[in-house]
Protein backbone atom coordinates (compact mmCIF):
# COMPACT_ATOMS: atom_id res chain seq x y z
CA UNK A 1 0.00 0.00 0.00
CA UNK A 2 1.26 3.60 -0.99
CA UNK A 3 1.75 5.48 2.23
CA UNK A 4 0.64 8.63 0.14
CA UNK A 5 -3.50 8.43 -1.05
CA UNK A 6 -3.20 8.03 -4.50
CA UNK A 7 -4.98 11.07 -6.76
CA UNK A 8 -4.46 12.17 -10.49
CA UNK A 9 -1.33 13.68 -10.12
CA UNK A 10 0.22 10.50 -8.56
CA UNK A 11 3.25 9.02 -11.22
CA UNK A 12 1.95 5.92 -12.73
CA UNK A 13 5.60 4.68 -11.46
CA UNK A 14 4.66 5.22 -8.08
CA UNK A 15 1.41 3.32 -8.69
CA UNK A 16 3.04 0.52 -10.50
CA UNK A 17 6.20 0.02 -8.16
CA UNK A 18 3.55 -0.16 -4.59
CA UNK A 19 -0.04 -1.62 -5.71
CA UNK A 20 -0.45 -5.14 -6.31
CA UNK A 21 -2.62 -5.99 -9.82
CA UNK A 22 -2.40 -2.31 -10.48
CA UNK A 23 -0.38 -3.20 -13.85
CA UNK A 24 -2.80 -5.78 -15.21
CA UNK A 25 -5.75 -3.03 -14.28
CA UNK A 26 -3.88 -0.48 -16.47
CA UNK A 27 -3.05 -3.27 -19.05
CA UNK A 28 -7.05 -4.15 -19.50
CA UNK A 29 -7.93 -0.43 -19.66
CA UNK A 30 -6.08 -0.04 -23.07
CA UNK A 31 -3.55 -2.91 -24.75
CA UNK A 32 -2.63 -1.09 -27.41
CA UNK A 33 -0.54 1.38 -25.38
CA UNK A 34 0.03 -0.28 -21.89
CA UNK A 35 1.10 -3.64 -22.59
CA UNK A 36 4.30 -2.44 -23.54
CA UNK A 37 4.70 -1.81 -19.74
CA UNK A 38 5.20 -5.63 -19.25
CA UNK A 39 8.55 -4.77 -20.43
CA UNK A 40 11.11 -3.60 -17.79
CA UNK A 41 12.88 -2.01 -19.47
CA UNK A 42 9.86 0.08 -21.42
CA UNK A 43 8.25 0.21 -18.25
CA UNK A 44 11.16 2.44 -16.73
CA UNK A 45 11.16 5.00 -19.68
CA UNK A 46 7.43 5.04 -19.85
CA UNK A 47 5.87 5.24 -16.57
CA UNK A 48 7.64 8.43 -14.31
CA UNK A 49 6.08 10.36 -17.34
CA UNK A 50 2.74 9.52 -17.22
CA UNK A 51 -0.04 10.62 -14.46
CA UNK A 52 -2.55 8.80 -13.38
CA UNK A 53 -4.49 11.53 -14.64
CA UNK A 54 -3.27 11.11 -18.34
CA UNK A 55 -3.76 7.36 -17.83
CA UNK A 56 -7.30 7.98 -17.12
CA UNK A 57 -7.41 10.06 -20.90
CA UNK A 58 -4.98 7.68 -22.63
CA UNK A 59 -8.15 4.97 -21.89
CA UNK A 60 -11.25 7.42 -22.01
CA UNK A 61 -12.25 6.51 -18.77
CA UNK A 62 -12.57 9.10 -15.63
CA UNK A 63 -10.39 10.66 -13.45
CA UNK A 64 -12.70 9.48 -10.64
CA UNK A 65 -12.76 5.85 -12.03
CA UNK A 66 -9.04 5.40 -12.10
CA UNK A 67 -8.28 6.47 -9.05
CA UNK A 68 -10.95 4.93 -7.68
CA UNK A 69 -10.05 1.77 -8.94
CA UNK A 70 -6.16 1.81 -7.92
CA UNK A 71 -7.06 3.33 -4.20
CA UNK A 72 -9.12 0.24 -4.39
CA UNK A 73 -6.01 -2.13 -4.94
CA UNK A 74 -3.70 -0.31 -3.26
CA UNK A 75 -6.40 -0.64 0.15
CA UNK A 76 -6.51 3.14 0.58
CA UNK A 77 -9.77 4.50 2.04
CA UNK A 78 -12.00 6.78 -0.27
CA UNK A 79 -11.14 10.30 -0.18
CA UNK A 80 -12.16 13.00 -2.64
CA UNK A 81 -10.24 13.79 -5.24
CA UNK A 82 -8.29 17.39 -5.63
CA UNK A 83 -9.46 19.68 -7.93
CA UNK A 84 -7.60 19.10 -11.48
CA UNK A 85 -7.36 22.86 -12.56
CA UNK A 86 -9.14 21.70 -15.71
CA UNK A 87 -9.16 19.24 -18.69
CA UNK A 88 -5.57 17.23 -19.53
CA UNK A 89 -4.22 18.71 -22.96
CA UNK A 90 -4.96 16.69 -26.34
CA UNK A 91 -4.82 16.72 -30.07
CA UNK A 92 -8.10 18.89 -31.41
CA UNK A 93 -9.85 16.56 -34.15
CA UNK A 94 -9.93 18.83 -36.92
CA UNK A 95 -6.58 20.46 -38.14
CA UNK A 96 -5.65 24.03 -36.46
CA UNK A 97 -4.92 27.11 -38.93
CA UNK A 98 -1.23 26.72 -39.14
CA UNK A 99 -1.40 23.06 -40.82
CA UNK A 100 -2.34 25.28 -44.02
CA UNK A 101 0.58 26.35 -44.48
CA UNK A 102 2.88 23.20 -43.88
CA UNK A 103 4.28 21.95 -47.07
CA UNK A 104 4.57 18.04 -46.73
CA UNK A 105 6.77 17.57 -49.56
CA UNK A 106 9.67 19.44 -47.88
CA UNK A 107 8.80 18.38 -43.76
CA UNK A 108 11.51 17.41 -41.77
CA UNK A 109 10.25 13.55 -40.43
CA UNK A 110 11.20 12.16 -36.93
CA UNK A 111 10.33 8.42 -37.46
CA UNK A 112 10.55 6.44 -34.24
CA UNK A 113 9.54 2.78 -36.25
CA UNK A 114 13.20 1.59 -35.64
CA UNK A 115 13.14 3.01 -31.97
CA UNK A 116 9.76 1.10 -31.37
CA UNK A 117 10.60 -1.94 -33.18
CA UNK A 118 13.60 -2.16 -30.57
CA UNK A 119 11.22 -1.35 -27.48
CA UNK A 120 13.06 1.50 -26.91
CA UNK A 121 12.57 4.91 -25.84
CA UNK A 122 11.55 7.32 -28.15
CA UNK A 123 11.77 10.61 -26.16
CA UNK A 124 15.69 11.69 -26.37
CA UNK A 125 14.95 11.69 -30.31
CA UNK A 126 11.39 13.65 -29.93
CA UNK A 127 13.19 16.02 -27.73
CA UNK A 128 15.97 17.00 -29.56
CA UNK A 129 14.02 17.96 -32.65
CA UNK A 130 11.34 19.48 -30.88
CA UNK A 131 13.91 21.97 -28.74
CA UNK A 132 15.80 22.47 -32.43
CA UNK A 133 12.61 23.96 -34.18
CA UNK A 134 12.82 27.35 -35.48
CA UNK A 135 10.20 29.92 -35.08
CA UNK A 136 7.10 28.83 -36.89
CA UNK A 137 8.87 25.77 -37.77
CA UNK A 138 6.76 22.08 -38.20
CA UNK A 139 8.18 18.76 -37.63
CA UNK A 140 6.17 15.23 -37.81
CA UNK A 141 6.97 12.17 -35.69
CA UNK A 142 6.05 8.78 -37.15
CA UNK A 143 4.87 7.10 -33.93
CA UNK A 144 3.10 3.41 -33.37
CA UNK A 145 1.48 4.79 -30.48
CA UNK A 146 -0.47 8.53 -29.81
CA UNK A 147 2.68 9.59 -27.68
CA UNK A 148 -0.24 11.47 -25.39
CA UNK A 149 2.29 11.78 -22.29
CA UNK A 150 4.37 14.07 -24.57
CA UNK A 151 1.40 16.55 -25.18
CA UNK A 152 2.15 17.54 -20.80
CA UNK A 153 5.55 18.28 -21.67
CA UNK A 154 4.83 20.30 -25.29
CA UNK A 155 1.75 22.25 -23.54
CA UNK A 156 4.13 23.62 -20.96
CA UNK A 157 7.08 24.82 -23.12
CA UNK A 158 4.04 26.50 -25.36
CA UNK A 159 4.57 24.24 -28.49
CA UNK A 160 1.53 23.27 -30.60
CA UNK A 161 0.47 20.02 -31.96
CA UNK A 162 -1.73 18.27 -33.80
CA UNK A 163 -2.40 13.99 -34.32
CA UNK A 164 -3.60 12.50 -37.29
CA UNK A 165 -4.27 8.75 -36.82
CA UNK A 166 -3.03 6.63 -39.89
CA UNK A 167 -4.33 3.33 -39.00
CA UNK A 168 -4.54 1.18 -36.06
CA UNK A 169 -0.70 1.04 -35.58
CA UNK A 170 0.70 4.54 -36.83
CA UNK A 171 0.13 8.09 -35.66
CA UNK A 172 1.72 11.48 -37.47
CA UNK A 173 1.88 13.97 -34.98
CA UNK A 174 2.82 17.43 -35.94
CA UNK A 175 4.39 20.06 -34.05
CA UNK A 176 4.85 23.31 -34.29
CA UNK A 177 7.25 25.89 -32.30
CA UNK A 178 5.10 29.19 -32.50
CA UNK A 179 7.21 31.99 -33.74
CA UNK A 180 6.24 34.09 -30.37
CA UNK A 181 8.03 31.13 -28.02
CA UNK A 182 11.49 31.94 -27.46
CA UNK A 183 13.89 29.35 -28.88
CA UNK A 184 15.68 26.84 -27.10
CA UNK A 185 19.36 26.68 -26.47
CA UNK A 186 21.26 24.33 -29.75
CA UNK A 187 24.33 22.92 -28.71
CA UNK A 188 26.93 22.25 -31.11
CA UNK A 189 27.52 18.86 -29.54
CA UNK A 190 24.80 16.35 -28.28
CA UNK A 191 25.56 13.53 -26.07
CA UNK A 192 24.53 10.42 -25.18
CA UNK A 193 24.81 7.71 -23.71
CA UNK A 194 24.07 3.80 -24.72
CA UNK A 195 26.24 2.13 -22.16
CA UNK A 196 23.06 0.47 -20.25
CA UNK A 197 21.17 0.06 -22.88
CA UNK A 198 20.09 -3.16 -24.53
CA UNK A 199 21.89 -4.28 -27.52
CA UNK A 200 19.33 -4.09 -29.35
CA UNK A 201 18.75 -0.07 -28.62
CA UNK A 202 22.06 0.85 -29.43
CA UNK A 203 21.46 1.48 -33.60
CA UNK A 204 18.27 2.92 -33.11
CA UNK A 205 19.03 5.59 -30.40
CA UNK A 206 21.69 6.60 -32.40
CA UNK A 207 20.25 6.79 -35.40
CA UNK A 208 17.54 8.69 -34.10
CA UNK A 209 19.48 11.30 -32.45
CA UNK A 210 21.98 12.07 -35.54
CA UNK A 211 19.52 12.18 -38.27
CA UNK A 212 18.05 15.00 -36.41
CA UNK A 213 21.61 17.03 -36.22
CA UNK A 214 21.48 20.35 -37.78
CA UNK A 215 24.42 20.50 -40.22
CA UNK A 216 27.69 21.09 -38.48
CA UNK A 217 25.99 19.71 -35.20
CA UNK A 218 27.62 16.69 -34.15
CA UNK A 219 26.56 13.90 -31.77
CA UNK A 220 28.84 12.19 -28.64
CA UNK A 221 27.58 9.22 -27.78
CA UNK A 222 29.54 7.32 -24.80
CA UNK A 223 29.17 3.75 -23.95
CA UNK A 224 29.47 2.07 -27.39
CA UNK A 225 30.86 -1.85 -26.96
CA UNK A 226 34.18 -1.65 -28.01
CA UNK A 227 33.43 -5.24 -29.46
CA UNK A 228 30.55 -4.25 -31.77
CA UNK A 229 32.20 -0.37 -32.41
CA UNK A 230 32.85 -1.42 -36.24
CA UNK A 231 29.77 -3.28 -36.63
CA UNK A 232 27.61 0.09 -35.23
CA UNK A 233 30.09 2.37 -37.16
CA UNK A 234 28.75 0.32 -40.80
CA UNK A 235 25.55 0.63 -39.83
CA UNK A 236 24.96 3.86 -38.68
CA UNK A 237 26.58 5.36 -41.30
CA UNK A 238 24.85 3.40 -43.97
CA UNK A 239 21.19 4.64 -42.82
CA UNK A 240 22.55 7.58 -42.82
CA UNK A 241 24.16 8.05 -45.92
CA UNK A 242 26.43 10.71 -47.14
CA UNK A 243 27.18 14.33 -45.01
CA UNK A 244 28.34 11.88 -41.96
CA UNK A 245 31.31 11.60 -40.77
CA UNK A 246 32.62 8.77 -37.67
CA UNK A 247 35.39 9.26 -35.37
CA UNK A 248 35.69 7.30 -32.26
CA UNK A 249 38.04 7.09 -29.31
CA UNK A 250 40.52 4.09 -28.23
CA UNK A 251 38.50 1.28 -26.48
CA UNK A 252 38.33 1.95 -22.89
CA UNK A 253 37.16 -0.53 -19.86
CA UNK A 254 35.49 -2.20 -22.85
CA UNK A 255 33.53 0.74 -24.76
CA UNK A 256 34.60 3.84 -26.77
CA UNK A 257 32.76 6.92 -27.25
CA UNK A 258 31.63 7.36 -30.94
CA UNK A 259 31.38 11.01 -32.18
CA UNK A 260 28.54 11.36 -35.27
CA UNK A 261 29.46 14.65 -37.10
CA UNK A 262 27.12 16.27 -39.82
CA UNK A 263 28.75 18.65 -42.24
CA UNK A 264 27.83 22.08 -42.66
CA UNK A 265 26.94 21.77 -46.15
CA UNK A 266 24.86 18.68 -46.02
CA UNK A 267 21.08 18.94 -47.13
CA UNK A 268 17.97 18.79 -44.38
CA UNK A 269 16.41 16.39 -46.06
Amino acid sequence: MTEKSIDGDTRLSQVLDSVPGALEYVIELNPHDFSRLRNPVLRKYMANRISVRRVAAMTHRSEDEVVGQLRTLAGQPEAPLRPTGGAVAESTEAAPAWMADVDLDAIRWVDLFQVDAAQGDPFPAVSLAVRQLGPGEVLVVRHHWDPQPLYDIWSKMGIQWWTQRIDADEWHVFVRRPPEIAGFEVKAVIGSSVGSLPPAEVVPRMLSLAKNLQPGQALEVTGVPATRADAVRSEVLEALGAGYTWSATPPRAESVTATIARARDSSTG
